[in-house]
């Protein structure tokens, strides 16, 4: 679900025939408004996925920890931790 989610982010953040949001010298500011992407759908994206990793990496580092202590990942080998 999130990888649609960013894809629907990115399709909708993206105009055809314009450019990737970076002035020179040679670009007007004026007409670079119309020629130029809204970088933010990106950088949103680009975010949520480095979230997503992180949160992927601490999940799996204490699954490790889990099955090194008790040998098992078997929810029910975890009675004592349940409420």
């Amino acid at each position: 679900m999130d990888t649609g989610v960013h894809l629907i982010m990115v399709a909708i953040g993206y105009i055809e025939g314009n450019t990737a949001p970076i002035l020179d010298k040679h670009h007007i500011r004026r007409e670079a408004v119309q020629m130029v992407v809204d970088p933010i759908p990106s950088a949103l994206v680009l975010t949520a996925i480095v979230i997503g990793l992180a949160v992927t990496s601490l999940m799996l580092a204490y699954a490790v920890m889990l099955h090194r202590k008790r040998k098992s990942l078997s929810i029910d080998d975890y009675e004592d931790l349940k409420c």
